[in-house]
């Protein structure tokens, strides 16, 4: 397994899943059910902003709602992420949301969800990013990546 790798069609913005993270989500995609799920993306920004890389897909806290068709990611046990990221120098990235039986096209929920974030000083993330996955065609997962940009426009990411 390699790192995941997005790219914006004009260059100017990459997305890296590391493979840590990337076995993380496998488990909690493994365990799912069948039910929608999703959490943190957790990670750091290259210097120059134009690179997110993912070092962790956090799984959906206790207290979130998961059905067949939606989700809600709750909060319990957040703060305590965060707190351990901040002082490792790592930030909030984004969020992760799971369509077990639908494409992984974001919902306006999703990124509604997204974009409070971004709008949040305290959570410092300069261009939030979205991973939608879904099941692939003969089995796997298929992922869709985008990222809100410093003009409050969703940019679709392609995998590289």
């Amino acid at each position: 397994m390699k790192d995941l790798v997005f790219v914006s069609e004009d260059l100017s913005l990459s997305i890296s899943v590391t493979v840590s993270a990337r076995h993380h989500l496998s488990a909690i995609l493994a365990r799912s059910a069948g039910l929608e799920t999703g959490g943190v993306l957790v990670g750091h920004y290259s210097r120059e902003l134009d690179e997110a890389i993912v070092e962790l897909a956090g799984g959906p806290p206790r207290d979130s709602v998961r059905g067949p068709t939606s989700f809600s990611r709750g909060i319990v046990g957040l703060r305590r992420v965060f707190l351990r990221a901040w002082r490792n120098r790592r930030s909030y990235l984004g969020e992760w949301h799971f369509h077990p039986g639908h494409q992984p096209s974001p919902s306006p929920t999703d990124r509604a969800t997204v974009r409070a974030f971004a709008d949040d000083a305290r959570m410092n993330c300069p261009t939030p990013i979205l991973l939608i996955v879904s099941v692939a065609p003969g089995g796997g997962y298929f992922f869709q990546a985008e990222a809100l940009n410093k003009r409050h426009q969703w940019i679709r990411l392609h995998a590289r």
